[in-house]
């Protein structure tokens, strides 16, 4: 539901920035908000080492230890953060579209600092994880999606307009910041917020964590520039509108990803700890998702291009644009399970080496298209990048950790998702000309998502039936998926 409710609010806020904003000034601001976002993950590998010892049971001395060295670290990486923060977007302000706009220099200076802001928020929300706190980590980032709707709608009522970006993010990170911080001390009374004492034994600490940290951090480091690269490619290489279409249809589809990984994103500190059953609930999950990706993406790539005619028309990408980014969001979600399994094993290694040689494919191959097909270029680069990536050897990998049969993996993910593909694309296809209007488009989308997912669980629960007499529970239905 958290991630439900941070979809809808996301959508809402789309008809805020095709009104006050138009097409080429939101993917400018889009852009910066993005590297702005991006300095958080720049954690050096220490926030998951640090969350998985604590997962992993660490005794309740060693615990308050661990937490009171990542609140100095993070501490520290807070100031370095703004300073970098300041440099990055000066360098930004000087680009030729943010030159085009005319906004002062003190703009991007301000949405600059906040990577303070953004790197102290994060670090307290991701410590609620490795408490054991994900239920109320995922209310408050819901919480706070509605926060930063609500902020943003007033500012840009008051007159704000750009303002009213580096103003709200204001609110949404200082909340953010304090509130998980408050509920981080309840297991951990006199945590301190800001604590910046170090001294020899913390850098002992320092480098016995960084050992384990260095290939974490290279692994978020790759994932992070693979999964936000396109809008900074598009930006880089095309111009105002162009970048836009990209950027648009990446907020898209990453609301949908971050939607439909929210399992994958829960059963990884279980696997971290050894939890009894997590092995096979991943599994389950890794046939779960070939259902769900091959209808949800479909379905997506067929009904946003006429869905954003009708709700956001300012903002619309291509069609071609769309279709894109559903191909490269099939396979990746295909691939999220995988990567998650690895990741809660922590064979960082393997996975940036994937992801990574991904990752140059597909700023190669951008740069290749970009020049003749602009934003249909760049999502086409990314698209065919998966192949290297994410489509095979980050699966082969996946089955030879899990013990599996490759190929045995390959035909249990995409014989279901080529049939739940085909389905849901016929079905909208066969629909989509009776529906006028954003609201029946997306009743539509959402019918047919509803009809396919509801048959295929019908399906499970028939052969779990057959191979139970009859009795069937949740584990059951998911392991017959």
């Amino acid at each position: 539901m958290s991630a439900v409710s941070s979809v809808i609010a996301s959508l809402l806020a789309f008809k805020l920035y095709e009104r006050y904003l138009g097409k080429s000034l939101y993917g400018l601001v889009q852009t910066a908000l993005i590297l702005v976002g991006l300095l958080p993950q720049f954690d050096g590998g220490f926030r998951l080492v640090i969350n998985r010892r604590l997962l992993a049971g660490a005794e309740p001395a060693e615990r308050r230890r661990l937490v009171d060295f990542a609140q100095i670290l993070y501490s520290w990486g807070a100031l370095a953060a703004g300073l970098i923060g300041l440099v990055v977007l000066g360098l930004y302000s000087l680009g030729p579209s943010a030159r085009a706009v005319g906004e002062p220099r003190s703009f991007y200076l301000a949405l600059g600092t906040l990577g303070a802001l953004a790197v102290l928020a994060s670090a307290q929300a991701q410590l609620l994880t490795g408490l054991g706190r994900q239920q109320q980590l995922f209310v408050l980032n819901a919480a706070g999606a509605w926060t930063y709707l609500g902020l943003l709608w007033i500012l840009l009522q008051s007159g704000q307009r750009l303002w009213a970006f580096p103003l709200a993010q204001l609110g949404l990170l200082g909340g953010t910041a304090i509130v998980a911080w408050g509920l981080a001390r309840r297991d951990l009374p006199g945590l301190r917020l800001l604590d910046f004492r170090w001294d020899e034994a913390r850098g002992v600490r320092f480098r016995e964590l960084w050992r384990e940290a260095a290939p974490a951090f290279v692994c978020q480091l790759v994932m992070l520039v693979l999964y936000a690269g396109d809008a900074v490619v598009a930006a880089v290489l095309l111009p105002g509108t162009g970048a836009s279409e990209v950027v648009f249809a990446a907020r898209l589809f990453t609301m949908l990803r971050q939607t439909l990984q929210s399992a994958d994103e829960a059963i990884w500190p279980r696997l971290a700890a050894g939890a009894a059953g997590a092995a096979q609930t991943s599994a389950s999950l890794v046939r779960i998702n070939a259902v769900l990706y091959g209808v949800v993406m479909t379905v997506a790539g067929v009904t946003l291009p006429q869905f954003a005619g009708y709700y956001v028309p300012g903002l619309k990408p291509a069609a071609w644009v769309l279709w894109l980014f559903a191909v490269r969001y099939l396979i990746t979600g295909l691939g999220s399970q995988p990567a998650y399994y690895l990741y809660g094993h922590g064979r960082f290694g393997q996975l940036a080496r994937h992801l990574g040689l991904e990752l140059v494919v597909a700023v190669v191959l951008s740069c290749f298209f970009a020049p003749t097909h602009a934003a249909a270029g760049v999502a086409a680069g990314f698209a065919l990048a998966t192949l290297f990536g994410v489509a095979v050897p980050l699966p082969w990998a996946y089955a030879a950790a899990a013990t599996l049969r490759p190929g045995a993996h390959f035909r249990a993910v995409w014989l279901r998702a080529i049939p739940a593909a085909a389905i849901s694309a016929g079905l909208c296809w066969l629909l989509l000309p009776h529906a006028k209007g954003w609201l029946a488009t997306m009743l539509v989308g959402a019918g047919v998502t509803l009809l396919v997912l509801g048959g295929f669980v019908v399906l499970a629960w028939w052969r779990a039936g057959r191979s139970s007499q009859g009795k069937v529970d949740v584990r059951g239905l998911a392991s017959h998926f």
